[in-house]
């Protein structure tokens, strides 16, 4: 398969879907073509889905922006993928979120996906840089002590929502007290 196949397929696509596989594709070229090391995924594969899903069964690649793209699309559960500094399974939901208590202040973040029947969420703590945040929709930052479900936690988190899943991304500091540089994602794709 080539670039080019790739890119007639999605315009064969009904137009409702075609955005969303537009951008997916979008990460992985470069020229008219697919980055080098994705190469090899675009060869082999027939379909769209047979390079995409090449791509995602690659760990290598599992902090692309294109991999993160396509579990979030195609419903994949991503979080084995990725190991959590701590897992808080079924929090039960209060007025429709999860709520952080920080002194007096409580502060709720709506979760989306809840079971109707048991009205839980998935709770994931996560390293600076340990998951890919494009499975997610980000949703802000918290600092300082706070407690959430019992759980005491000092220090600056990211928050993100992904369907019934709730993370929270510990930021890690320099010596300067500058986060941490992001992980760049250009040139370090899978390895073939």
């Amino acid at each position: 398969m080539k670039y080019d196949d790739l890119l007639k397929e999605i315009n064969e696509m009904p137009a409702s879907q075609r955005p969303a596989f537009h951008e997916i594709v979008a990460c992985a070229g470069v020229g008219g073509d697919v980055w080098p090391t994705m190469k090899q995924h675009l060869e082999d594969a027939c379909t769209l889905r047979e390079f995409l899903d090449a791509v995602y069964d690659d760990d290598a690649c599992r902090f692309e922006k294109l991999w993160g793209l396509w579990a979030r699309l195609d419903e994949k559960d991503w979080r084995i993928r990725f190991e959590a500094e701590m897992v808080l399974e079924g929090a039960l939901i209060e007025r429709g979120g999860v709520v952080f208590e920080a002194g007096d202040t409580m502060f709720l973040v709506p979760v989306r996906g809840i079971r109707a029947k048991d009205r839980t969420a998935d709770i994931l703590v996560f390293a600076d840089d340990s998951f890919n945040t494009d499975v997610a929709d980000f949703y802000g930052s918290i600092s300082g002590p706070f407690t959430l479900y019992e759980q005491k936690f000092e220090g600056t988190f990211d928050i993100y929502r992904a369907g019934r899943n709730l993370i929270l991304e510990r930021w890690e500091f320099d010596e300067l007290g500058f986060r941490k540089r992001r992980r760049s994602q250009v040139g370090e794709c899978c390895s073939i």
